[in-house]
C-alpha cells in the first residue's frame, strides 16, 4: 500500500470509518470497531458531537464553525481519530492504515454482559452497577 499520508487540512472532509459500533453509555459515546477490536474509545459530549459531524460532507473548517472548538484543538482531535482509524480522509492514508484493517476477519469476538454486579469501584468504569442479571430468555435471544 502506498503511503500518501499528508497532514490534516481545514479543507479535508473526514468521514467515520465503516463498520463502527456506537452505543450511548451514560454521558459518553462508546465507539469500537467490531471487525478489528484493537481499540475501544469513550467520547464525551464535545467529542461525540465532533465525531457525528464527520460525515464526509462537512469539511474541518465547517466543523470548527459549528462546534466553536479552536482550530488547534480540532486538528488534534481529527488527527487522533484519523490515526486510530475511526475516521477516514479521502485520498489520505493514516500511519496505522494496513490491509488488515480492510480485510474480512475469520472470526468475530462477542462479549455477553450477563450481570452488572461487580465488587470493584473503579472511578473510570462506565458500567452502571446493579444487582440485576440477564434473564435466561434474554440470553437465548442473544
Amino acid at each position: 500500500m502506498s503511503n500518501n499520508r499528508g497532514i490534516v487540512e481545514l479543507t479535508d472532509n473526514p468521514i467515520q470509518t465503516e463498520f463502527i459500533y456506537k452505543e450511548k453509555v451514560g454521558d459518553y459515546l462508546l465507539v469500537c470497531k467490531p471487525l478489528n477490536m484493537d481499540s475501544v474509545i469513550l467520547l464525551d459530549a464535545e467529542l461525540s458531537s465532533i465525531y457525528d459531524l464527520c460525515n464526509g460532507f462537512n469539511d474541518i473548517k465547517t466543523i470548527i464553525a459549528i462546534t466553536k472548538v479552536d482550530r488547534e484543538r480540532m486538528m488534534s482531535i481529527i488527527t487522533a481519530l484519523w490515526d486510530t482509524n475511526y475516521l477516514q480522509i479521502k485520498g489520505k492514508a493514516s500511519d496505522s492504515d494496513s490491509d488488515l484493517i480492510h480485510s474480512v476477519p475469520s472470526n468475530i469476538d462477542a462479549w455477553f454482559h450477563i450481570t452488572n454486579s461487580c465488587n470493584l469501584d473503579c472511578p473510570y468504569c462506565y458500567i452502571n452497577k446493579t444487582k440485576g442479571s440477564m434473564t435466561w430468555d434474554i440470553t437465548k435471544q442473544a
